[in-house]
């Protein structure tokens, strides 16, 4: 039995070394809460737009599920979406 996703994540998190090396132990426990709650959202994304697509008109194989999953935005690509929303937001 191999590990899980939320295993590999969790490890992540735990051995990732923060940028702010001030932070005591209550900082580092708000980062990784914050650091969850991105990383949920952005399969939360993914989800929502694999889901809208199965339940439109354009998909009408499972090659056209391939294809979608294989076009889906990365991690980084989620995060700049994100950054420019939040700018886009402030700005008014």
């Amino acid at each position: 039995r191999g590990k899980g996703p939320i295993d590999v994540y969790s490890q992540f998190q735990k051995n990732i070394k923060s940028v702010h090396s001030r932070l005591g132990p209550v900082g580092a426990i708000w980062m990784r809460l914050i650091m969850t709650t991105v990383y949920n959202a952005y399969h939360s994304f993914n989800l929502s737009r694999t889901a809208a697509f199965l339940a439109s008109d354009e998909c009408k194989s499972f090659k056209d599920f391939q294809r979608i999953r294989a076009c889906q935005c990365s991690f980084r690509q989620f995060c700049q979406l994100l950054a420019n929303d939040l700018k886009q937001a402030y700005r008014k």
